[in-house]
């Protein structure tokens, strides 16, 4: 037991060593959390089609919707119902925070709880998942994935005794491995890990995340088999230049159609949430819902996700098969949003993959029937379609970029898929303050971004870190006054005000360049003659998440803060560094990060 402990000893302090924080042995233990997280992400499959198995007696090998005619509507119905309220039961009682989709737990932990995650979490997320999936209701094994693999790097991590910044690299190996075995991916396994999860793409968490997500695609490639680039043999191109507007349309299409799953989603998670009280009824009635479906659609079933979006990548184009992906688009939506809703346990990441395909399958055929300019084949609308969709609703374009690229591994579809993602964005980003995931997140309070919970700064307000009596330039000033100011206070820029006393603008050092040649050929040149036309400020009453995006999009290193934004009277400054000072002491006040 000593000697054990002189081990575990050891190994700590190799990997907390203060030097080297981006060395070899980080990509070591990266691989091997990839390696460990990959295998539990294959375990965590083959359980699901166990369960399916055990459930519905359909193979593996065989596709759930050729088989489901079998099942007796009321026998799925019981079924359903009977996971949903297992399910419940154990969230509600070993594992609350592994309720939900998987990922929007992740990154509150990461940027909340300095990464930590409770072994059980995996655990009960496994199972509840499992039997979820397997049990026919129309979720995904994705998110739950993320989870998974994520709970793994977070209990190593804890082993190991790590820091919050070597924590979040822990834990996003853990992601980044397990969701690389899930998609036989390593580039789409480590963009989602740093691009959702940890929000950081520097060399000390993408090398670790890079070899963790390469490790656990070795896994599944040594037991699953080498199946990678399923949609290879699908052509792409641009046949003319009519059709990247057609590209464009889709991408508007995939992010109206991202609004209104988001909304469906959580507007039937309320209605739940506000029925608690005859929760058991709910669930009943959800889960009957949800049957429906599933028998009159079997293709929205969970265990059928990959299937049926190979089935419509690879169909023949046709208007009945424009119908069927139509029908298919709206009741995925609709059986993910209810499945969720009723307390099943399970992503909604894979559900968006099958309704982008389906929307853009039917757009592919309409386009293919109607119109003689087309793209190459119209399954490369469905694929581009399943991207831009994705990259709406999670505000992800790199995942969705590589993932796609590396389900075709073909460089031509990169053109229009970045140009559907971009479109998709930004009609989502208009509706929609946020990703599917930091929205779960936003609606508690906890305001994400980039792997940050930046809502704390919303109870702050400038006036409590502003910097009083501000150096300043008068506006009549001429040139040797502005100049004299400028040696004074040893800054770059300075606020302007009039004789009021009201802020009329801001001067920089190279606006003094442009005064001195002024000057020289006219004596009263005034500083107020040569203000930028744009004037970024801060009034003291507004809060500082809006003072902090205002510097973060300007990149300022400081604003002018005033009275009131009616009555612009110079009160002081707001200094980039004092703000990111009060963010880090507002975390450690709430116990979310630790003090150094």
């Amino acid at each position: 037991m000593l000697r054990f402990k002189q081990y575990r000893q050891s190994i700590r302090s190799i990997f907390n060593a203060s030097q080297h924080e981006q060395g070899i042995r980080f990509l070591v233990l990266g691989g091997l959390v990839g390696t460990m997280a990959g295998l539990i992400a294959i375990l965590f499959h083959h359980a699901i089609m166990q369960v399916t198995h055990f459930l519905y007696q359909i193979e593996p090998s065989q596709r759930f919707w050729e088989k489901s005619g079998e099942i007796h509507p009321i026998t799925l119905f019981l079924v359903m119902a009977a996971i949903a309220l297992t399910v419940q039961w154990l969230t509600q009682k070993l594992a609350p925070e592994a309720k939900g989709h998987g990922v929007p737990e992740v990154m509150l932990a990461v940027a909340t709880k300095n990464a930590k995650i409770r072994p059980r979490v995996a655990l009960v997320k496994l199972l509840g998942s499992a039997l979820s999936i397997g049990g026919g209701f129309a979720v995904g094994r994705e998110g739950p994935t993320a989870l998974i693999g994520a709970s793994f790097g977070s209990v190593a991590g804890q082993l190991l005794k790590f820091s919050r910044k070597r924590m979040k690299m822990i834990v996003g190996c853990g992601t980044a491995g397990a969701l690389a075995a899930a998609f036989n991916a390593p580039l789409a396994g480590a963009a989602f890990s740093c691009e959702l999860v940890v929000g950081n793409f520097s060399l000390h968490y993408f090398g670790p995340i890079l070899v963790a997500a390469v490790m656990g695609t070795l896994m599944t490639r040594i037991i699953d088999g080498n199946y990678h680039a399923l949609f290879a043999d699908v052509s792409f191109g641009i046949a003319s230049p009519s059709d990247f507007v057609l590209v464009l349309i889709l991408g508007i299409l995939a992010g109206l159609l991202g609004i209104l799953f988001t909304n469906t989603l959580y507007k039937l998670e309320d209605f739940a949430e506000a029925q608690r009280a005859r929760s058991y009824s709910l669930t009943i009635g959800l889960c009957f819902l949800v049957a429906l479906c599933v028998v009159f659609c079997p293709m929205v079933a969970g265990p059928a996700g990959w299937d049926a979006i190979r089935y419509l990548v690879h169909a023949e184009p046709s208007w009945s098969l424009a119908g069927l992906a139509i029908v298919l688009a709206f009741l995925k939506l609709l059986s993910t949003s209810l499945s969720l809703a009723a307390g099943a346990s399970g992503g909604i990441f894979a559900p968006s993959l099958l309704i982008g395909a389906s929307l853009g399958t039917a757009y592919g055929v309409v386009i293919n029937k109607i119109l003689p300019f087309r793209l190459q084949s119209p399954a490369c609308y469905a694929l581009v379609g399943t991207g831009a969709f994705v990259a709406a609703i999670t505000q992800a374009p790199l995942t969705a970029m590589t993932m796609i690229f590396e389900l075709t591994g073909q460089y031509e579809i990169i053109l229009p898929l970045i140009l559907a993602l971009g479109s998709a964005m930004a009609v989502y980003s208009h509706g929609i303050k946020g990703s599917i995931y930091t929205l779960k997140l936003l609606r508690r309070g906890i305001n994400l971004e980039w792997g940050r919970d930046v809502g704390v700064l919303q109870s702050l307000h400038v006036a409590e870190i502003t910097d009083r009596h501000p150096d300043h330039l008068q506006s009549e000033d001429l040139y040797p006054e502005a100049l004299q100011k400028f040696k004074a206070s040893q800054k770059t820029t300075l606020p302007v005000v009039n004789d009021q006393g009201w802020l009329v603008g801001v001067f920089s050092a190279d606006q003094l360049e442009d005064l001195r040649k002024s000057y020289e050929v006219k004596k009263n040149a005034k500083v107020e003659q040569h203000l930028a036309p744009e004037l970024f400020y801060v009034a003291s009453s507004d809060n500082l998440y809006d003072a902090f995006r205002l510097i973060s999009m300007g990149d300022f290193n400081e604003l002018p803060v005033v009275d009131s934004k009616a009555k612009p009277r110079l009160v002081g400054v707001l200094q980039r560094q004092r703000l990111l000072q009060a963010y880090r002491h507002a975390l450690e006040f709430q116990g979310v990060m630790e003090k150094p």
